[in-house]
């Protein structure tokens, strides 16, 4: 079903999605206990995060890149598609439950892109 690469890759990037998504709803919810503020903006800054993760992986998939692909830089970094999409699924204001439905839809929407698009040979 998969190449060998892309099996990595997906095993990579979605135990990494996984870890990061769980330890930023940590962390988010301990900030919101402390400050108590919920900006509706997030959901949008969410939404267009989410949508930019969806389209680096089609841009990750379709260049054949791997996990770690990025030059170490001064000042940059090195995060993929999959810590995109964590960062976005954390801006969405969102109950424990429906943290976890949204998470599994994320994950099975890049797994479905992982299967449909090809990569250039």
């Amino acid at each position: 079903m998969f190449d060998n690469k892309l099996s990595k890759v997906l095993t990579f990037g979605l135990s990494t999605f996984f870890i990061a998504a769980v330890i930023m709803r940590i962390g988010k919810v301990y900030l919101l206990k402390e400050y108590e503020v919920a900006f509706p903006w997030f959901n949008i800054l969410g939404i267009v995060f989410i949508a930019l993760a969806l389209l680096f992986f089609i841009i990750e998939r379709r260049s054949n890149l791997p996990f770690f692909y990025g030059a170490s830089q001064r000042g940059g970094s090195n995060a993929n598609s999959f810590i995109v999409a964590a960062i976005g699924l954390n801006f969405l204001s969102l109950n424990n439950v429906q943290f976890i439905i949204y998470m599994l839809a994320l994950i099975c929407a890049m797994l479905l892109l992982a299967y449909t698009v090809k990569a250039k040979s």
